[in-house]
Parts: C-alpha cells; sequence; structure tokens
C-alpha cells in the first residue's frame, strides 16, 4: 500500500481567530473579554459577562436533554415529524442563546462576514483560543458548532465549509509535533459482552471500524488492543512501538457531583475482564500515556470526551501535553459514530488536516441523519497555540527529525545503494571499454565553493539565536561557549557529509560524460542549490545538537575544553576531504578514474552494509 500524497482541501480556508480571556482587573469574576486576533473581513470583539459555572451545567443539561430527544424520535423518515420539528425548534433556541453570550459587536459582523467569505467561494477556520490557567478554558466546552444564524435558519458548522478548532493556549508539548501520514495507530475496543446492556457496543461499529481505520495506514502500522480493551494491554502495546494515535472506541460518563448535584467529572470504560470495568479518569490517561511521548491524537469514539461540563477530559489532556483531542460532546449514536469514523478517516488517509477530517465527520452524520442533532457533537480540541517556530527553523525540524526516523533511514540506505552500484558499474565499463575520461577539477571547484566555510559558523550563530533554544539564566560563559562551540562542530560535519556526496556525484557525471556537457554557468548553477541545502542541513545539525546539550546540562556539567574545538576541526577536515583526496592521494597515485569509481563504489557498499545492520539493532 502506498501513502496518498497529501490533497488539498476542497476549498481555500481563511482564518478568524477570536481569543477568550477573563478580565481579572474586575472585581467580578465573570466578565470576560473577547479578542479578534485574525480575520478575512471586519469584525469586532468585545466585553460580555458570564456565569461560567450556571451556564456550563444550564447547557450541559440542556444539550444533552436535546440530542437525546432527538436520537429517541430519530428515523430515516423522521424528518417532517412533530418531533423532528421541535428538535429543530429547541437546538436553535440553544444556538441562540449561545450566540447571545458573545459580545454584541461580533455578532453583529458574524453574518456578513460569514457571507463574505463564502461568497469569496472560501471556508472559515474558526479558532476558538483560551490561555492555560486562565478562567476563560472553561468556555471551550461549550457547543460552539451549535452557532446559529438566524437570518438564514443556518448552522455554519454542519457543512465542511466552517471548522471549529478549539484551541488551548500556553500548554506545554511533551514532544514535537508529528503529526504526518504515515500514522502508526492503536485501536481500543472497549467492549463488554457480559456488561450491562447500556454499556454495549454495536456489532456493527466495531466492524466498521476494524475495517475503516487500518485502510488510514501503512500495513503493520495498525495495531489492534480487544478482548479486554484493558488499561493493562493498551500500557504494554504503547511500550513496544511508538505510536502517533490512539483511538478509543468504548463509553465515557460523567461521575462526580457539582455544587448542586450535577455530574461533571468524565470517565471513560476499559474492560479489566468480562464484567469487570476500569474507569479511567483524564488524570489517570495523562499518566497513561506520558509514558508514550510519541502519542500525538487521541480519538475518543466515547460519550461526554469534550462535554460541556467544568471539568472537561479533553482539556484535561492537552494541558498534559498531548497536541490534538477529538472527542464527542455527549451521548452519541452509534449510527453516528459510524457515519463519523467512516468519513473522517477517509480525509486523513488523504492526508489532510484533523480540523478539516472532523468537519467532514460532521458533515458526513449530517447527511446521513438529517433529522438527529449528532453532527454537532464532535469536536476538535489543540494545544498547538504556543508560538510556532519560524519557517526556516520548522522545515530543519523536519530534516533533524527525518534522520532519525525508519523512513529517512529507509531512504539515505537506498540512496547510498544507488550511488554505490552506478560506481561499480560505470566503473566495470569504464575498465572494460578502456576509456580515461577526464576528472573534474576540484581545485576549481573549491576556489567556487570557498564561501561555503562561512556556512557552518553562521548556522550554529542563527541557531544559537533564533531557534528557540532557551539558554537558563545564570549559565557561566563556559557553558555558553560550549553549547556554540558543539553546535558549530554538528553544523560543519552535516555540511561536511552534504559535500562529500556531492563530490561523488560530480564524479560519477564526469565519469559518464555529463559534465563536460554542461557550460561553466551551468556548472555554478548547480552549485547553488548546494549551498541552499548544505545551509539548511548544518542549521538543522546545530539546532538538534544544540537542544540536546541543554537537555544533558540539566543532568550534567557541561563545561567548555579547549579541545572542543577538535570537533570543529574534524568538521572542516571532513568538508575539505574531497580536496584532500583528490590533491594529496589521486594527483599522486594517478590512478584510472575506472579504478577511483570502483573503490567508491565499494566502500559505498561496504557502508550500506554496516548502516544497515546498525539501524536493524532494536538497541539503536
Amino acid at each position: 500500500m502506498t501513502i496518498p500524497s497529501p490533497e488539498p482541501l476542497p476549498v481555500p480556508f481563511d482564518r478568524l481567530v477570536i481569543r477568550l480571556s477573563r478580565q481579572s482587573f474586575y472585581d467580578d469574576t465573570s466578565v470576560f473579554q473577547a479578542t479578534v486576533k485574525e480575520t478575512p473581513f471586519p469584525i469586532q470583539g468585545g466585553a460580555f459577562r458570564m456565569n461560567t459555572e450556571r451556564v456550563l451545567d444550564d447547557f450541559r443539561r440542556s444539550f444533552n436533554n436535546r440530542v437525546k430527544l432527538s436520537q429517541m424520535f430519530y428515523t430515516p423518515a423522521a424528518e417532517e415529524s412533530p418531533e423532528a420539528e421541535h428538535t429543530r425548534q429547541v437546538l436553535a433556541a440553544l444556538g441562540e442563546d449561545l450566540f447571545s453570550l458573545l459580545p454584541e459587536a461580533f455578532r453583529e459582523g458574524w453574518p456578513r462576514l460569514l457571507q463574505q467569505v463564502f461568497e469569496w467561494g472560501h471556508g472559515l477556520r474558526l479558532v476558538v483560543e483560551v490561555e492555560a490557567g486562565n478562567q476563560a478554558d472553561q468556555l471551550l466546552s461549550l457547543p460552539w458548532e451549535l452557532l446559529y444564524v438566524k437570518e438564514t435558519k443556518s448552522y455554519p458548522a454542519r457543512s465542511a465549509r466552517l471548522l471549529v478548532v478549539r484551541r488551548l493556549l500556553g500548554a506545554g508539548r511533551r514532544s514535537p509535533l508529528q503529526m504526518r501520514s504515515p500514522y502508526n495507530v492503536i485501536h481500543v475496543i472497549a467492549h463488554d459482552p457480559t456488561g450491562p446492556q447500556r454499556y454495549s457496543i454495536d456489532e456493527q461499529l466495531q466492524d466498521v471500524e476494524r475495517e475503516t481505520i487500518p485502510r488510514a495506514v501503512l500495513p503493520g502500522a495498525y495495531t489492534l488492543v480487544e478482548r479486554p480493551g484493558s488499561v493493562e494491554a493498551l500500557q504494554q502495546r504503547l511500550t513496544r512501538h511508538p505510536f502517533h494515535v490512539v483511538h478509543f472506541l468504548g463509553h465515557g460518563e460523567l461521575f462526580g457531583p457539582s455544587h448542586d448535584g450535577a455530574y461533571t467529572r468524565p470517565y471513560l470504560r476499559f474492560n479489566r475482564a468480562p464484567g469487570q470495568p476500569e474507569w479511567v479518569s483524564g488524570d489517570q490517561l495523562q499518566v497513561l500515556l506520558s509514558h508514550a511521548p510519541s502519542v500525538q491524537l487521541l480519538v475518543l469514539n466515547a460519550c461526554h470526551g469534550g462535554s460541556a461540563a467544568v471539568s472537561n477530559l479533553a482539556l484535561e489532556l492537552l494541558n498534559s501535553g498531548l497536541p490534538y483531542v477529538v472527542a464527542f460532546q455527549s451521548d452519541i449514536s452509534q449510527d453516528a459514530a459510524r457515519s463519523f469514523v467512516r468519513a473522517f478517516y477517509t480525509e486523513l488517509q488523504q492526508g489532510r488536516a484533523i480540523d478539516y477530517a472532523v468537519a467532514a465527520g460532521r458533515a458526513a452524520i449530517a447527511t446521513d441523519m438529517p433529522v438527529a442533532a449528532d453532527w454537532c457533537l464532535p469536536v476538535f480540541y489543540t494545544n498547538t497555540g504556543l508560538p510556532e517556530p519560524p519557517a526556516l527553523t520548522g522545515l530543519s525540524e523536519r530534516i533533524f527529525h527525518w534522520f532519525g526516523t525508519a523512513r529517512g533511514q529507509q531512504q539515505i540506505l537506498a540512496a547510498n545503494l544507488w550511488l554505490g552500484v552506478l560506481s561499480v558499474a560505470v566503473g566495470l565499463l569504464l575498465l572494460l571499454s578502456g576509456t580515461a575520461p577526464t576528472r573534474p577539477d576540484v581545485f576549481a571547484l573549491a576556489r567556487q565553493l570557498a564561501w561555503l566555510v562561512l556556512i557552518p559558523p553562521l548556522a550554529a550563530l542563527a541557531a544559537y539565536r533564533w531557534a528557540g533554544l532557551a539558554k537558563p539564566a545564570g549559565w557561566p560563559g563556559a557553558m555558553r561557549t560550549a553549547l556554540w562551540v558543539r553546535m558549530w562542530a554538528a553544523a560543519t560535519i552535516g555540511l561536511g557529509l552534504l559535500v562529500t556526496y556531492a563530490w561523488l556525484l560530480v564524479l560519477l557525471m564526469a565519469s559518464t560524460g555529463f559534465w563536460a556537457l554542461l557550460s561553466p554557468l551551468a556548472r555554478a548553477m548547480l552549485l547553488i542549490p548546494l549551498g541552499v541545502l548544505g545551509g539548511l542541513v548544518s542549521y538543522a545539525q546545530a539546532m538538534g545538537f544544540g537542544r540536546a546539550f541543554i537537555t544533558n546540562s540539566h543532568v550534567e556539567w557541561q563545561g567548555f575544553q579547549w579541545d572542543e574545538f577538535f570537533l570543529v576541526a574534524g568538521g572542516y577536515l571532513m568538508l575539505a576531504c574531497p580536496l584532500l583526496i583528490e590533491g594529496l592521494v589521486l594527483n599522486l597515485v594517478a590512478p584510472p578514474t575506472s579504478i577511483v569509481l570502483l573503490v567508491v563504489g565499494i566502500l559505498l557498499l561496504f557502508l550500506q552494509f554496516v548502516l544497515r545492520q546498525e539501524w536493524a539493532d532494536p538497541a539503536y
């Protein structure tokens, strides 16, 4: 199975970012501020008043009752029934009530903004964000998908043209973001056939998930945990393999009475054994997932994972450092869950963003079950609101991460193998034919590439200043010097490896006659991409090793010693390796080019064998 390249979204999406915050300088804790941080069309925020606990309790009870009412009377032919009309009316009233909580200026501008964006042929990504620790974080639990436009009698979030993102700012991440296809998915089905009927899981829904989710990943990247779907079984699997997505199919409940007796604490129901449930809170789940830092996304196909309650399981997980959570706000029917899972993983398989996949799942429910209110239940939470690194830093992070991934190692081995095989093949052909092509003038190339020696210190300096390498306060000058010198050495070694392989490619091109066909200008233009790529690799290496140095400094003293500069000298020696080989070896011994290529090819194939053995070692 091949992973398809990411598909572009059907329409371009503009961003409307609303930041909610409590006005802490007021004695009244019910005063909040909605600030428009980014908008495609003029719209104003403002202050508003809300008693969060009362509103959340009211919305939870009203919302759950309306959803259950729609599910109770739902049949495929019930769209025109009196019960269906009553459900529409009460949901519209709930959407209007939610809308009325927002500042008046925002309410006036919202319909015009939507109309303008949709007339442009675009979609809208609505980001509702709050800062961790601010009492406004509870407002993320409100069902923002229900925002109702009274003039057009419509819910914009009912279609995939409006994406709703709940973002928590300031929560520390457990690991770098890695949500890029292909994904490793662990699928937990917590079905208890001997338990109460209310906790049973429809067999058809289980089959749909078992069939749909593996299609979104490569063969071997899907793991199923069931019979039992226990915490212990999940933990054992998480420690054996780096998973990116945990998908939980089971039940959720709200326990723990609030001030007025309402149940407000969400729990997930795992199964230790038939008839032996395990109720797991957000705190417990945080500890469980803390042992698996590779997990990026948790999909909770369970009720109340993102419920409008004072305590919210999704928010608890975001605060623990999990970047993405997809959950449901209330009890969801199993028919709706089937529609959502199919659409959600179909979009993920195509490489599309998680928020769009969630919106597509909502739209699928609305299409398959037009009367039911289940379409508004899937919600998307993220804590990726920390300042994102600049584009250069983000690209360099991906390059550094690529070197350590299994996919990157496979591509390095493949490139090394092809280069070795081609060198041996061309060397044999030249030897048998007696042809003696002219080797490239390495000294002329060295004069043209002399500016490359400036790349490592500049890359190290850029990473030291701008890559987010926070040097702890109070560091002595010796440790700061040691950090910079090691980053300089890493940048030089990374560039040296790249230049060595570039020299081998030029030697191969010259041996086959392609290099002679290029004009001096064309040869010079080929050196420009080498410099750009060399700068990126140097920056990535400096940044990666710099972060490792800072991490290790918390464990042991990392003082500066003058022999650190031997690492820098070694890097420059590697950078000058082609020049040294050409000037001190080949020019003195003057072997035929065919012999040079044969030796190079054999060395590359030997390196291929060593790297394959080393990377195949489980301890690596």
